[in-house]
């Protein structure tokens, strides 16, 4: 998913002013990459609303009573090797002479 927010002193937190999905992925077959990459590509058409509101005086941040606060980030390599082992993928190559 995606965030657009406010920051302030602490981690990953602040006013969120856009939240949301990537959508039209799956988890279980699709790259952390990819997904991250296609949620900032969804967020684009709610940024620029945002963006418009905000030059207007008229943005305001979205309301979260009761979410659980987290930090969310790119994965790890070894996340997608796990991932990758999950899935019974090839990571590495193997070169014969």
């Amino acid at each position: 998913g995606y965030t657009l927010l406010r920051m302030n002193a602490k981690l990953d937190d602040g006013d969120i002013y856009v939240q949301g999905n990537a959508e039209g992925i799956d988890v279980s077959t699709d790259w952390h990459s990819y997904i991250g990459h296609k949620a900032v590509l969804d967020s684009l058409p709610k940024v620029k609303l945002f963006l418009d509101r905000l030059e207007t005086g008229m943005h305001s941040p979205i309301e979260k009573d009761g979410s659980d606060d987290g930090y969310y980030s790119y994965p790890t390599g070894s996340s997608l090797l796990k991932l990758a082992l999950r899935r019974k993928l090839p990571v590495f190559k193997t070169i014969s002479k």
